[in-house]
């Protein structure tokens, strides 16, 4: 799923929509960052967030952002080129990720996943648990419910879109505890319309190697 159309003008409707800067900055607060991470930021757009994680995580971590729209991944390139931002990007889908089980510590999911059918929600969040570290953090800010009364008269004008209409039931952290993330809690609201999860992969999740039994001979 891409919205390519709007790759040319989607950091201006970013910010007329108030996610800027600050919005991206309360992100960086609850993924609490640290020298060295290795971050994914999945459907990463333009790179915004992305570049703001790099500086993060300084010159020993790694931060990729990867998205499926090629219009998006070529605007985040130049635009990491014209800040000198260590940030890397990736052409690629969330369903099936071109990255190694267990390669990072942290993952992002900035309104992604209102865009994507119930499935492939599901299978996309499988992909980010495997390729998260045991104790490894996902980070997911999208659509929920709201106690705004303005806004829940949007919300359910657009919970006839079908692919947001689970957001809008409170179904986000459903998937979540069935993709094996456990605990999940809110840690924060974006002006009564957003909610940020926190997500944690168990350390429970180390695959236990087996060995041959020995033989009795």
């Amino acid at each position: 799923m891409t919205i390519e159309w709007i790759a040319p003008f989607y950091d201006r409707l970013c910010t007329l929509l108030g996610l800027g800067r600050a919005f991206r900055r309360q992100i960086l607060e609850v993924a609490a960052l640290k020298a060295g991470e290795r971050v994914l930021d999945a459907g990463c757009g333009t790179g915004v967030w992305t570049r703001l994680a790099a500086e993060a995580v300084g010159s020993s971590g790694q931060v990729i952002g990867f998205d499926p729209g090629p219009r998006m991944i070529g605007i985040a390139r130049r635009n990491a080129a014209r800040d000198g931002s260590g940030a890397a990007f990736e052409l690629a889908a969330v369903e099936k990720l071109p990255f190694e089980d267990a390669s990072f510590d942290l993952a992002l999911l900035s309104l992604v996943l209102h865009h994507l059918p119930a499935e492939v929600k599901r299978s996309g969040l499988k992909e980010i648990g495997r390729v998260l570290r045991p104790g490894g953090r996902l980070i997911i800010v999208d659509l929920d419910r709201s106690d705004s009364v303005l806004w829940r008269i949007v919300l359910w004008l657009l919970s006839y879109v079908g692919t947001s209409a689970d957001a809008f039931e409170g179904k986000l952290p459903i998937y979540l505890r069935e993709a094996g993330f456990e605990p999940v809690t809110v840690e924060g609201r974006w002006r009564k319309s957003l909610t940020l999860w926190r997500a944690m992969k168990p350390l429970s999740s180390i695959a236990s190697v087996e060995t041959p039994a020995k033989s009795t001979d």
